[in-house]
């Protein structure tokens, strides 16, 4: 049976395509439309399908062909950049205008394509469909997972100028710059505060409206943000997947583990500023300056 234009092109796509993981040839399925990348075919398939199904008739169109074939006709005329299509030069346009017209219905966030839309609401559904084959987390999007394996490959490509901080993950050093500039761009309508990151904004919004989106399914906890159950679901699990690899002590968070490393490295980052006095913990630090209050009061 002959092949159509757009499997041909979907095959070619996906054989060109590939990932390395600690000398480990993965192949990677990267959308030309939104960017996203699949390490499932089939998942891949499904995705591009959602793109095309409003494009597609029972037969390919010209325009189609015409994306497909990689030649752009479809011109910026903002920046120059060039498309194989109309709709992806629509996409791309809202990067300049910020439009974002894909709306989640259970909170803030807007998209501007609905392939984002529809990664975010596993957020909300709490669906992970995106495994890793080392450790067996799970992630409710693609690139969630690669930066996570990238916690296996103790890879982090983004380095900030300023400080050489290394991070695994694009988003994570953009969050950090503003910790050197101090640009706090959000802005809470309702009490003036302002945060550095929009995502914190939202979290921010939920003490005023009270709304808790992440129910336990356990008990009937809930809370406001998603890391909150996460941390909190360890409670039900007891499960320590995170490793001290000097002493072998296990974690159930993170941010335990790196503040439990700090016991082999010395490493004391928090800082009295009336006797220089230092700790591995903010909480040693704050019931530290409790101790200079209570003196206070006796003089």
């Amino acid at each position: 049976m002959k092949k159509s234009v757009m499997e041909s092109k979907l095959e070619t796509d996906m054989s060109n395509c590939s990932n390395d993981l600690n000398g480990k040839t993965k192949d990677v399925f990267k959308c030309n439309i939104c960017k996203e990348k699949f390490l499932n075919a089939n998942k891949f398939h499904e995705h591009m399908k959602k793109h095309n199904k409003d494009k597609q008739g029972s037969n390919s169109t010209p325009i189609q062909d015409l994306a497909l074939t990689g030649e752009k006709r479809f011109h910026c005329e903002i920046c120059g950049s060039n498309f194989s299509d109309n709709s992806t030069l629509k996409v791309h346009v809202r990067t300049h205008t910020g439009e974002k017209p894909f709306q989640c219905s259970m909170c803030a966030a807007k998209f501007a394509v609905s392939c984002n839309l529809r990664t975010h609401m596993h957020i909300h559904t709490r669906e992970k469909p995106f495994l890793c084959e080392i450790c067996g987390s799970a992630f409710s999007a693609s690139s969630n997972l690669r930066t996570h394996l990238r916690t296996h490959s103790n890879e982090k490509p983004f380095q900030c100028d300023i400080c050489e901080s290394k991070f695994t993950s694009k988003s994570n050093l953009k969050r950090h710059i503003l910790i050197h500039t101090g640009v706090k761009p959000f802005r809470c309508e309702l009490c003036e505060a302002r945060f550095s990151d929009n995502s914190d904004l939202r979290k921010h919004t939920y003490i005023h409206s009270g709304e808790k989106p992440f129910p336990c399914d356990v008990c009937s906890a809930k809370f406001s943000v998603s890391s909150n159950l996460k941390r909190h679901m360890h409670m039900h699990t007891g499960e320590k997947r995170y490793a001290c690899q000097t002493c072998g002590s296990k974690f159930s968070l993170a941010s335990h583990l790196k503040t439990h490393m700090r016991i082999h490295t010395g490493e004391k980052p928090y800082r009295c500023e009336i006797c220089e006095s230092r700790f591995t913990q903010i909480s040693n630090l704050k019931t530290h300056m409790n101790m200079h209050w209570r003196k206070s009061l006796h003089v």
